[in-house]
C-alpha cells in the first residue's frame, strides 16, 4: 500500500504478512500458530526509508488430550513494536484451561490473563502519523463452568 502526501511530498510505505501454521503432532496434540506482522515507513522527497516500524503479533494455541475425557489448553500471545527513538514494547499474555467430559456433564476450569495485564496499548507510528488504541483488560481470573448434556 502506498499513500502519497500532497502538502509535504511524503510517501508512506507499508507491507504486512500473516503466516499461520497448524500442526497435528499426534491424535491428541495440536498446535496452532499465527503471526501478523505489519511494517510501516515514510520517505520524504523520494529519499530512501531510514527504517521500518514493526508491529508484530504472535499467537500460539496448544491443545492436548490427556485421555478421551480430559483436555488441556494453553494460549500464548506476544505483541511487539519498536518505534523510532523509544524502547521496544513487548506484551505477553497467557491463558490455561482444563476440561473433563463426564457422561452428562462437561466441567471446565479456565485461568485467563495469567500475567494480570491491566492495559493493552497498540500504537502505530510513522514519521507523519501516530495512532494509539488502549484497551482496558479484565484482571486475571479463574472461571469454573458446567455444561450439561442430554
Amino acid at each position: 500500500m502506498e499513500q502519497q502526501g500532497s502538502s509535504i511530498n511524503y510517501t508512506q510505505h507499508s507491507f504486512g504478512v500473516e503466516p499461520s501454521l497448524k500442526w497435528k503432532a499426534k491424535g491428541n496434540l495440536n498446535f496452532d500458530y499465527t503471526m501478523n506482522a505489519f511494517f510501516s515507513g515514510i520517505s520524504m522527497n523520494h529519499r530512501p526509508i531510514d527504517s521500518y516500524i514493526p508491529l508484530i503479533n504472535n499467537r500460539l494455541y496448544t491443545y492436548f488430550g490427556v485421555t478421551d475425557q480430559l483436555f488441556l489448553t494453553c494460549n500464548l500471545q506476544h505483541f511487539y513494536t519498536k518505534a523510532p527513538d523509544i524502547s521496544a514494547s513487548n506484551l505477553l499474555f497467557a491463558d490455561l484451561g482444563i476440561q473433563y467430559d463426564f457422561q452428562h456433564l462437561t466441567l471446565s476450569l479456565d485461568w485467563s490473563n495469567i500475567f494480570n495485564r491491566k492495559l493493552h496499548v497498540i500504537s502505530g507510528y510513522n514519521t507523519i502519523n501516530t495512532v494509539t488504541q488502549t484497551d482496558k483488560l479484565r484482571p486475571s481470573e479463574v472461571l469454573i463452568s458446567l455444561r450439561f448434556k442430554h
